[in-house]
């Protein structure tokens, strides 16, 4: 018989969107001998049991059951949760996929939406991941770090790095290979914040289970 664990990350989660939510769902972790990912809905009345094959299933599976049973909304806009009735509607209901990779982000995400974002925007975006059945997210925070870093070691220097470095809001551009410069130089503090927060980012992603996915060295250099 398969080990049954507490989700104790979506628990977490719960708490943050309202105090109290976690009680309202009894949250049971198994692995499936299936391929695939499925959550399953049973219950009612004070708790609804939510099982699962990983803690990104399972969240989905809530954020279903929010929307469809109890007329709340969960979304990267806005939030309409309001107090759950004391008896939870009724409901018996199994959902899966074979689509194992839900990606999610691009290269421009992060110059237009998240350039400045701090970890409590960031801690609330990974949420909404999970909400949302994403498990493959992009993880690009800090990339610029790993820039600086890898020339410094080929023997530029800083001086040079910060000139080959753009501003944040050019981060997208940078990271397809196609400008330079631009917007910049970053400080020194930048570099130690954003090591920080991207340290924070994955260890959130990798306690759901997500996959984050990082850039590689796709031959592209200073140009002086």
């Amino acid at each position: 018989m398969a080990t049954v664990v507490e989700a104790n990350p979506v628990k977490q989660m719960l708490e943050r969107f309202q105090k109290g939510l976690s009680n309202r769902f009894k949250i049971e972790i198994r692995s499936s001998s299936d391929q695939g990912d499925y959550f399953e809905l049973y219950g009612g009345g004070r708790k609804v049991t939510v099982r699962a094959n990983n803690y990104v299933s399972a969240a989905f599976g809530i954020n279903w059951y929010l929307k469809y049973y109890c007329h709340a909304h969960v979304s990267f806009c806005e939030d309409r949760l309001p107090d759950l009735p004391v008896d939870l509607p009724q409901v018996k209901e199994r959902h899966e996929t074979v689509l194992s990779d839900n990606f999610y982000m691009n290269y421009c995400t992060f110059s237009y939406t998240t350039a400045f974002w701090d970890w409590k925007r960031w801690e609330r975006e990974i949420d909404l991941m999970a909400l949302s059945g994403i498990n493959m997210p992009m993880a690009m925070v800090g990339a610029e770090v790993v820039w600086r870093n890898t020339l410094l070691k080929f023997g530029y220097t800083l001086p040079e790095v910060k000139e080959f470095l753009c501003g944040p809001a050019y981060f997208g551009w940078l990271l397809m290979g196609n400008l330079e410069n631009i917007g910049g130089p970053l400080p020194d503090e930048w570099f130690k914040e954003q090591t920080v927060l991207q340290k924070k980012i994955l260890a959130r992603m990798r306690e759901y289970g997500m996959k984050p996915v990082f850039q590689g060295f796709f031959g592209m250099g200073p140009s002086s």
